[in-house]
């Protein structure tokens, strides 16, 4: 989180990443959002905008190994800073149909 010069509010950028089965392969589109920029005056708007940054189209051992290597760093990073706490339901099934 920042703030820019002409006005305090702050300023929150968020990356996020859904992750889906496509019939043999997984896949991850990585999304980024930040506050539009009006371009006639170069002001911050309210609203938010949404760019997609990436997809990634891995297959089954692929998605393994990510996997493993992605909560290895996160068991890491625990280990430093403390337990990561989830909201309530990330995770369970039911968060998963939205």
């Amino acid at each position: 989180m920042s703030t820019d010069n002409t006005n305090s509010a702050p300023i929150h950028r968020v990356s996020y990443a859904l992750v889906g089965i496509t019939g043999h392969d997984f896949g991850v589109a990585v999304f980024s959002t930040g506050p539009k920029i009006n371009p006639d005056n170069m002001s911050l708007s309210n609203e938010a905008s949404i760019t997609h940054e990436a997809t990634l189209m891995l297959n089954p051992i692929a998605a393994k190994i990510l996997a493993k290597n992605i909560q290895t760093s996160v068991d890491g990073y625990e280990r430093v800073f403390g337990e990561i706490k989830l909201p309530e339901n990330v995770g369970s099934p039911e968060s998963a149909r939205g």
